[in-house]
Order: structure tokens, then C-alpha cells, then sequence
């Protein structure tokens, strides 16, 4: 089954889910109908201005239960819906673990913080595009980050080894464990391709840490640590 195929089956599934979750609704609205039903047979022909002062209150206090059940029911859903994204983010089959990430793109929790202390140890990101992802102090070891874009992502405090990335298509502009900007020492191939799409110079030390937005001295730096 392809990625696409899978995503269809995945928002269907939900949409049924959505469905079944709202019994409780359907119940209180039908007892809310069954009491206005019983308080028109006894008052509205006998006292019809009384009957209408006593149902205006009840209406009002259905509406009111039936849109807090709906918003609790609402919440709860996204909890359960975001509670299984995250364990398929962690997922050691990449198709699983990619799909999981564009669905938590979409519903904007990337950069929202859910990330952030999680433990995602294995996980198969070869491929992933966690631009902007929040990845503080998450635990990332043996995580495979083959061609993993972490443009913008902060990995500050988490637990990830240099060659892990290494692996990485780009680190531009990323928050390293240290909390320092990435200073370009791993010469990765997206960063290198941009640098030159831009007009930046890789032969150059001041051009690219220019790119890098980093000092000259903590470009230089960081090379000469990389080639020791």
C-alpha cells in the first residue's frame, strides 16, 4: 500500500471515528427533545405564555450542555489522534514513522512543543522533512536521520551522536544539543547545493559563514574540529 493510499484509509478511518464519538450527544439531544415534547403537551394549551417563559430557560441550558459535550468530546478526540501520531512518529518502519510526521505537520504540532523530552530511540526518519520540528531533550539515539531535513529544527538538550548527524540532507540554521547554531562543519550535500544556489562561495570561509549565520571564527572552528 502506498503512502498516499494509506493517508486516504487513515483520514476515513477517522471521519467514522468522529461519527461513533458522538452518542452521548445524540442522547442528550433526544432526551432534551423528549422533555420540550412532554412541556408542550402540558402547557401550551392551557397557558401559552407560560409555556413559552419556562422553555426559553431550557433551551438555553440544552444548547449549552449539548456544545460542552461537543467541545469535550472534540478535545479528547485531538488528544487520542495526537497520542498515535506520536507513536507512529516513533516507528521503526519508515513509511509509518513518515506519514505520522506530515500528519503532525499539517495539524501544526511540529513546532508546538509535543515533541520536546519524548523518547523516539530507533526511530526510522531516513527521508523526514522536520523543518522547524521542536526536539528538546527528546532522546534520538540510533534514530535513523539518513537525508533528514532539520532546517530551522532545535535539537537543543537532546540525546544524538555526531554521526548520526552527519546523515543529515540539511542542519541550516539548526539549534545544536548545545545550544549553539549548526556552524556548517559537516559540509552537508543540500547545505552545499544551497550555499551555491544563493550565491555563497564553500571555498570561502567568510562567504560561508555568512551562509551559516555563524562568526567566521565559529565556521573555522568548526571545520578544523571536523577534520581532526
Amino acid at each position: 500500500m502506498t503512502m498516499k493510499d494509506r493517508g486516504l484509509r487513515t483520514r476515513v478511518t477517522r471521519m467514522f471515528q468522529r461519527r461513533a464519538g458522538n452518542e452521548l450527544t445524540y442522547l442528550v439531544m433526544g432526551v432534551a427533545l423528549g422533555i420540550i415534547i412532554s412541556r408542550i403537551g402540558d402547557l401550551i394549551s392551557d397557558q401559552p405564555r407560560s409555556f413559552f417563559e419556562s422553555l426559553v430557560p431550557e433551551f438555553i441550558g440544552i444548547v449549552f450542555t449539548v456544545f460542552v459535550i461537543n467541545r469535550l468530546d472534540a478535545v479528547r478526540e485531538d488528544r487520542l489522534i495526537l497520542e498515535k501520531l506520536l507513536r507512529e512518529m516513533h516507528s521503526r518502519h519508515n513509511p509509518v514513522s513518515l506519514q505520522a510526521i506530515e500528519e503532525l505537520r499539517v495539524m501544526g504540532y511540529l513546532d508546538s512543543g509535543v515533541l520536546r523530552d519524548r523518547d523516539f530511540r530507533g526511530s526510522s526518519w531516513q527521508e523526514a522533512n522536520l523543518y522547524r520540528a521542536d526536539l528538546r531533550g527528546a532522546d534520538l539515539k540510533h534514530a535513523d536521520l539518513e537525508n533528514a531535513d532539520l532546517y530551522e529544527a532545535n535539537l537543543e538538550g537532546s540525546t544524538v551522536t555526531p554521526d548520526q548527524l552527519r546523515l543529515c540532507k540539511t542542519l541550516r540554521r539548526c539549534i545544536m544539543p548545545d545550544g549553539s547554531r549548526y556552524d556548517g562543519r559537516y559540509n552537508l550535500h543540500w547545505d552545499l547545493y544551497l550555499m551555491r544556489r544563493d550565491g555563497f562561495n564553500p571555498d570561502d570561509p567568510a562567504s560561508a559563514a555568512s551562509f551559516y549565520e555563524v562568526p567566521l571564527e565559529t565556521y573555522q572552528a568548526g571545520q578544523l574540529a571536523e577534520k581532526r
